[in-house]
């Protein structure tokens, strides 16, 4: 099987980016203030990033629209990478959360059509 990578698209802003870890402890409390806490599993606590574009084209959004269904959203790996450490990292995307497109604006393109312009936000988990 084809592991897909991500789309190449412009405007990246790291204001969108965040890194999380799982935290792999379970346990409980007791009465007298201790707790009792045990690993949850043994593999690796996987990493959850947010990242984000700004002002993509609407042919860009186009093709992360493609991608987020040929991926069927959570459903399949793909590639990503870092816009930080440059890692590259399979990934799905979060399951539960979607793509969060947010209409910027539109700029006239040397023909005087009308380019739109979208903010897009997103959440993906290390596979």
């Amino acid at each position: 099987m084809t592991v897909r990578s991500f789309p190449a698209i412009s405007g990246r802003d790291q204001k969108y980016y965040n890194e999380k870890l799982d935290n792999p402890a379970a346990g409980s409390k007791s009465e007298g203030g201790y707790e009792f806490t045990r690993p949850k599993f043994t593999r690796r606590p996987r990493r959850t990033f947010a990242d984000g574009y700004t002002a993509i084209s609407q042919a860009e959004k186009t093709s992360l629209e493609q991608f987020w269904n040929d991926v069927r959203g959570s459903s399949d790996i793909f590639l990503w990478t870092s816009p930080i450490t440059g890692e590259s990292v399979q990934v799905r995307f979060v399951l539960g959360k979607t793509l969060d497109f947010k209409y910027s604006h539109f700029q006239k393109t040397l023909d005087d059509e009308p380019d739109h312009r979208w903010d897009v936000s997103f959440e993906v988990r290390e596979a």
